[in-house]
């Protein structure tokens, strides 16, 4: 059986190589995209996991079963990216809970990927997630498309927004005390005065 790969909408002739990311990701049967405005999934590196969404969804009249995987991605003198092995190299630190989702007619789902981001490094780092419609028994040679979606962390820092919830938290939880030891001082002063006053 014959492949093709494509990723963001483009088409490659190459059995291992997709095509840098552009305005979408998807064939006229189903698609694969990260959530919101972006062409692919990029995070700076910093200690924790960063956790994050994609979708898939089913552009047929029919059911429609999808395989996921997550396998490593190498980028080429040319700007395209080699894909490689399941779970290998960075692939291995990007997990998705379900590698097989059906989807009813005009379905679509929001996926959820968790990406073990490294404490620090000096180069970009490459995965993909692929989907492709599951195999089904054929008489002959067929055609089977699957669509990439690159999963990046730069050489940048980037610090997870939950830390910053965290430090408002603990803002707030000053300025509460703060206003409660003042109300408390208040109390005091008026009970004060109204003991001198009698």
């Amino acid at each position: 059986m014959s492949r093709r790969l494509i990723a963001a909408g483009a088409v490659t002739a190459a059995a291992l190589l997709v095509a840098a990311p552009a305005s979408a990701v998807q064939t006229a049967t189903y698609k694969l995209a990260a959530t919101g405005p972006r062409t692919k999934i990029v995070h700076g590196y910093g200690s924790g996991s960063v956790h994050d969404t994609f979708l898939v969804a089913n552009l047929t009249d029919a059911p429609l079963t999808l395989t996921l995987d997550v396998v490593s991605a190498t980028k080429q003198p040319n700007g395209d990216y080699a894909l490689g092995q399941s779970d290998q190299g960075f692939a291995a630190r990007v997990h998705i809970v379900d590698r097989v989702v059906t989807l009813q007619r005009h379905a679509q789902r929001t996926m959820a990927v968790v990406i073990d981001r490294p404490a620090h490094t000096n180069d970009p780092l490459y995965a993909a997630i692929t989907a492709q419609p599951q195999s089904k028994p054929t008489g002959g040679i067929g055609v089977q498309t699957r669509l990439a979606l690159l999963v990046e962390v730069t050489p940048q820092p980037e610090h997870i927004t939950h830390t910053h919830v965290v430090s408002l938290g603990r803002v707030l939880a000053v300025l509460v005390a703060i206003a409660l030891l003042l109300a408390g001082g208040y109390a005091w002063l008026r009970r004060r005065r109204r003991e001198a006053a009698a």
